[in-house]
């Protein structure tokens, strides 16, 4: 059995990359290994079911990174039992933090995602092309 440090550090690497993708067939086939088949998205703006969640990260890539530097990064983590709490970060390099939040990720037994609970710290300005999750 791998250390539950390890296996959530990947996880959490296969996330972050995820929400950064640029490539529609690699973002489908990451969402596909980290999102259960019941998994939804609960943001201030917006609850996603496991249907849509591929579109909503597409969205979220489409309107906030794009074409930009803007990328996000986990900055902490913690883990215990199935729930991880991430706190992220949208930054490009030289600029300042475009957005900031909290994600509380709850896994199955599996490991995949079943919940993942999005709260923005930090909202980014309109212009900066960065997102809140």
């Amino acid at each position: 059995m791998q250390d539950v440090t390890t296996e959530t550090a990947v996880l959490l690497d296969e996330y972050v990359s995820a929400w950064n993708e640029a490539d529609p067939e690699r973002r489908r086939s990451a969402v596909g290994r980290l999102y259960s088949d019941r998994a939804r998205i609960v943001a201030p703006n917006a609850e996603v079911s496991a249907e849509a969640v591929l579109e909503h990260i597409g969205e979220v890539f489409a309107r906030f990174i794009g074409s930009s530097e803007h990328r996000f990064r986990c900055a902490a983590w913690t883990a215990h039992h199935r729930c991880v709490l991430l706190r992220w970060e949208l930054t490009a390099p030289g600029l300042p933090l475009a957005g900031s939040g909290v994600n509380m990720l709850q896994l199955g037994q599996d490991g995949r995602i079943e919940a993942d609970y999005q709260f923005s710290e930090l909202e980014p300005a309109a212009e900066s092309g960065a997102a809140s999750r």
